[in-house]
């Protein structure tokens, strides 16, 4: 495998630390059709366990035609939604709560919010239906914010700005790839986490944890689960990794038409569908955080480093209806 070579050394801007050799890197393909043919360097910061795709990010080329702005709101996507809102109410966020989806992509979460009884609004910088600045300019009771903190070139930045969505008091709620969870030894098998070149940065939950610290968020709840992930049948994380590497690997796969013929030809996607929940790997991470009633939080330039260590969960948000 080539790497970079040792003078121009590997910046990781979440620890805000330079170093020479990286704990860990490989060559990975992109998962989306359109691009599958591009392969990008992912490694990973000795100092924080973060990774990071290396090189520049043409956005408007790689996000024209991105497969999740086809997402419907299909049976998968209501049972994690159902979970969704079973820990909001789990943490006292009521009916009639005004929540923003930022990253929204198609807008389903919108639309199921707002069946559920939410004043919810979606919004999205690579959707023109949804990237209206002005959703901006306001707080909001909740910020839901699922896949789109990997993809933000600053996460840093991502987060404090995500804060200032939220009025004091209010809550966020993330769900990312955990960098800890993924093993670049296997890139095909953790294609879906590591989305070269579209995730620009993974964070490692210690990370996570520390820089929301930084921005005035505490803590509520934390699992190494992806939001989507459910006990429901068919409607798993582990499913959907599964199902997209018997066809070709790409996220491309899991919006194209249903391949029913698939559970007959590959029988062990039957027992992910039926149990996938209970033996997923631990390759995401989903995050409920509150912001603090006090002072907004602080800029970048005052971050404070802290020991590392890893952050054991605080609690898990087992999916439930």
């Amino acid at each position: 495998m080539d790497t970079l070579g040792d003078s121009k050394g590997f910046y990781c801007n979440i620890c805000d630390k330079t170093s020479y050799k990286p704990s860990d890197q490989s060559w990975v393909a992109c998962n989306v059709r359109a691009f599958c043919q591009e392969q990008f360097q992912v490694w990973r910061c000795r100092d924080c366990g973060s990774l990071h795709c290396e090189g520049s990010f043409n956005a408007k080329r790689y996000y024209a035609g991105y497969p999740m702005k086809t997402r419907r709101l299909d049976y998968g996507a209501r049972a994690a939604y159902r979970g969704l809102v079973s820990r909001l109410e789990r943490e006292g966020v009521p009916r009639g709560a005004r929540i923003l989806d930022y990253g929204c992509g198609s807008g389903t979460l919108v639309e199921y919010l707002r069946q559920a009884g939410y004043d919810a609004k979606g919004y999205d910088p690579h959707v023109p239906d949804h990237s209206t600045d002005t959703l901006l300019h306001t707080t909001y009771d909740v910020v839901v914010s699922v896949d789109v903190l990997e993809h933000e070139e600053d996460p840093a930045d991502a987060l404090r700005r995500l804060t200032t969505l939220v009025r004091p008091g209010g809550w966020v709620l993330l769900s990312t790839p955990n960098a800890t969870g993924i093993d670049l030894k296997r890139p095909d098998y953790f294609a879906l986490a590591i989305h070269a070149p579209y995730h620009r940065h993974i964070l490692s939950p210690e990370a996570l944890l520390r820089l929301a610290a930084q921005a005035g968020l505490s803590i509520s709840n934390f699992s190494r689960r992806h939001v989507t992930d459910t006990p429901w049948p068919l409607a798993n994380f582990a499913l959907f990794r599964e199902y997209t590497r018997r066809i070709d690997n790409t996220l491309d796969a899991a919006f194209d038409p249903p391949r029913y013929d698939l559970l007959w030809r590959h029988p062990r996607l039957v027992f992910w569908g039926l149990l996938g929940y209970f033996f997923g790997d631990d390759s995401q991470m989903t995050a409920l955080f509150r912001r603090s009633e006090k002072a907004m939080p602080p800029s970048r330039t005052n971050r404070v480093r802290s020991p590392r260590r890893e952050i054991e969960p605080v609690g898990d948000l087992g999916i439930m209806a």
